[in-house]
């Protein structure tokens, strides 16, 4: 049985809180009204707008309880914290906005049932704990500079995340069932692999069974004793030639399903029978025993057999023993859990593999259950944060409090292929030697196949561009070997931004959806007088110019001062002026076909020294191929063309201008040269000289380059924006020799 509690709840808000270092806050004046609210839902956004406090849901239900089971009542996801009471019997409390939580109430739970809920999210006093001295550990769902008031202040905690977001079952269980299945592998040389299956069997009564494994057509079968409680148990499959989970640029995201369950062993105590709940929702019949009392309880966990190593030494990525470079991005898909449904999730992975991203990191916050499904299947790599953003306090409750819910972190994701890091905290700064040096411990003791990273810190941020002057310092490929952001904010759509203001100068409005004055004028020359359409192009064209230049000089570098990029940011989590390439409607501004063209696996690169040309001046380009799959382009072929766009002194566009098609120029003279593109290579091209003629037209031009596969047409393409500017008036053309005369 397993009956889902959502629908209409009423709701009651009972008090603002506000917690400070050494006291609690609460505040009973002031509230907003009573009322009815759907559940699952943020409160934030079924009308009880930026509330911090505590808020009373109840509700009454019936339950058609099958005799002789265990009943749970299951709640996915509740920001902050849970107070639970059925009947009037208080059922216990629970802090962390992530975890999904239960509680046993066999004994409580009747036919007609009272259910209540308190939640609370409070406020942290912004003069003794917010923003240096957190305690609540939420990341960037109460502290960031790109959700609802940015870092401010006063304004920094508003619209907030309370709320019941996840789904509330109630679910029957056999008196010993399987609560929980943690899978690891281990691959072997002779194309075989060790799956490790542990058991976590939790039961109310003494029994012998059998248990059983099978994945992939193989089995094992053990007979072991259950205890009263929690016992562990492990079973171990030897699998023939295993299809592996790969990223999907280098293979397929191969899953398979591990399929857990317990039998009954007659002439032993065994007294159970009902209905099984899968861990992923699903239900299926069990199977009665031969007297119609005892029965099976089965568990299917999906999994990817695969190994990931991570080379410090030169900050190198291994993926079944194949070296893979990570075109990578930050993700904070939503503000609000409980609105990120499958469908927006279906198109952020769609979004994601269109712009050739193999690699996400989760940024300071844990998600839904479901993007990770999302990426296991989509063969997405996942970084994956704890929810600590910036300082927080390090009392003893604290502490304690982050190592619990780091613990609950790695549990709950542990079993998804897609995940290859563990990040313990996002730019720390009094807690790094401390808190995080603690927190990666306990991390490294729950899971030993994976990296740990302590902290994504300053040191792999490289912000020139944005908040330091000159992104052509990226030419060298600073820092690394992990570069976990970088980028520069752009407008949102127009869409998006007449939904925030009309007015480019509401200075206060603008900074609320978290707009960086400063830095878009005066390190990104963005100028803010022109038609609210134009300040969008050229803040957008600012970002995609930026992160083009970044990304191919970082992939120039490809293993030598780099192995894994990670661009902040890819979407909004509401509407807002951010790093993002995709804004909070899922509609690409320019920065995204910029990054999908820069993040193509197999990408030439121009290098090319100066933007601006003279007439008649002779062009020396550099090229470089990049190639990251494992696997070899043979005689492939490569033409190069500079493309007449607009005059820059009339603006005209080439549909304009007469004898355009003079202007479109086979620039490198490279169509009769064929080359051979190794497997997981960086290929640097002898440089190339072309001379611009003298009668060229004067404006703004696009030099293409692509690469042609002899058999299967293009395979990837390139480009850039050059101008041609008027003869310089003391310009000489003639021999260098009469210049010495």
């Amino acid at each position: 049985m397993k009956q889902v509690l959502g629908g209409m709840w009423h709701y009651e808000p009972l008090e603002h809180t506000v917690i400070k270092e050494t006291e609690t806050i609460h505040i009973f004046e002031g509230l907003p009204p009573t009322g009815t609210m759907e559940l699952p839902r943020s409160w934030q956004l079924a009308g009880v707008e930026d509330f911090n406090g505590v808020v009373r849901f109840s509700r009454s239900f019936r339950a058609d309880l099958p005799p002789g089971e265990r009943i749970f009542l299951r709640f996915a996801g509740v920001d902050y914290s849970a107070n639970v009471r059925l009947n009037g019997v208080h059922l216990g409390t629970h802090e962390g906005y992530f975890q999904a939580f239960e509680f046993e109430v066999t004994d409580v739970i009747g036919p007609e049932n009272e259910l209540e809920v308190k939640v609370s999210c409070p406020r942290e006093d912004e003069n003794s704990l917010w923003p240096n001295k957190k305690i609540l550990v939420k990341g960037v769902f109460n502290h960031h500079d790109a959700r609802p008031g940015g870092w401010h202040p006063q304004t920094g905690q508003s619209k907030a995340t309370g709320g019941i977001w996840g789904a509330i079952t109630l679910e029957s269980r056999p008196v010993s069932f399987i609560k929980s299945v943690k899978v690891q592998t281990v691959l072997l040389e002779e194309d075989e692999a060790l799956v490790e299956a542990q058991v976590m069997i939790d039961s109310s009564s003494r029994v012998t069974v059998q248990l059983s494994c099978e994945i992939a057509g193989e089995s094992h079968d053990e007979m072991v004793s259950i205890n009263v409680g929690i016992t562990s148990h492990s079973l171990v499959i030897r699998v023939r030639n295993p299809q592996l989970w790969w990223t999907w640029d280098l293979g397929t995201p191969n899953l398979y399903d591990v399929r857990v369950s317990i039998h009954p062993l007659y002439g032993h105590e065994a007294s159970y029978s009902g209905e099984l709940v899968l861990n992923r929702g699903n239900t299926q019949a069990l199977n009665k025993g031969k007297n119609g009392s005892v029965c099976t309880h089965e568990v299917v966990v999906q999994v990817g057999l695969r190994s990931v190593h991570y080379d410090k030494a030169t900050g190198t990525w291994f993926l079944n023993g194949q070296r893979i470079f990570l075109r990578g991005t930050n993700v904070i898909p939503t503000q609000w859990l409980s609105d990120y449904t499958d469908g927006v999730i279906a198109r952020d992975m769609e979004l994601l593999r269109v712009a050739h991203i193999n690699a996400v990191r989760v940024h300071a916050h844990v998600n839904r259950k479901e993007f990770y499904e999302a990426c296991d299947s989509a063969g997405i790599f996942v970084w994956q944060d704890f929810p600590l953003q910036w300082s927080y306090l390090e009392r003893n409750d604290v502490l304690s409090s982050a190592v619990s819910q780091i613990r609950d972190m790695v549990e709950q994701l542990y079993n998804h292929p897609s995940i290859f890091t563990w990040c313990c905290h996002n730019e720390p700064s009094s807690n790094a030697q401390s808190m995080d040096a603690l927190l990666v411990q306990v991390v490294r003791g729950l899971d030993s196949t994976r990296h740990v990273h302590q902290q994504s810190d300053f040191k792999e941020h490289p912000y020139w561009g944005w908040y330091l002057d000159d992104y052509t310092v990226f030419r060298d490929a600073p820092m690394g070997p992990l570069v976990t952001e970088f980028g520069a904010q752009a407008f949102p759509n127009r869409r998006v931004m007449d939904s925030i203001t009309t007015d480019i100068s509401d200075w206060a409005r603008l900074s609320y959806h978290n707009f960086q004055w400063d830095e878009t004028v005066n390190i990104a020359g963005i100028k803010l007088d022109g038609t609210m359409d134009e300040v969008i192009a050229a803040s957008q064209s600012y970002q995609a110019e930026l992160l083009k230049f970044v990304v191919e000089n970082y992939r120039r570098h490809r293993y030598k001062r780099v192995g894994a990029l990670f661009q902040f940011m890819f979407m909004d989590c509401w509407p807002s002026i951010t790093w993002s390439v995709v804004d909070v409607n899922r509609e690409p501004k320019q920065g995204y076909e910029a990054l999908r063209a820069a993040y193509q696996p197999v990408l030439p690169i121009l290098v090319i020294p100066r933007k601006r040309w003279l007439p008649g001046r002779t062009l020396s380009i550099q090229m470089w191929i990049v190639n990251d799959l494992p696997q070899q382009f043979v005689n492939v072929h490569i033409t190069a063309k500079l493309t007449f766009i607009r005059s820059r002194q009339t603006e005209e566009s080439s549909d304009k201008v007469e004898n355009v098609t003079s202007t479109v120029i086979d620039v490198l003279g490279l169509d009769a040269l064929a080359v051979n593109i190794p497997q997981d290579a960086c290929m640097e091209m002898e440089p190339v000289k072309y001379q611009i003629p003298s009668s060229v037209l004067p404006g703004e031009y696009r030099l293409g380059v692509v690469l042609h596969q002899e058999f299967g047409g293009e395979l990837s393409t390139n480009s850039y924006i050059i101008v041609i500017s008027e003869p310089a008036p003391n310009f000489y053309d003639g021999p260098t020799e009469a210049l010495n005369g």
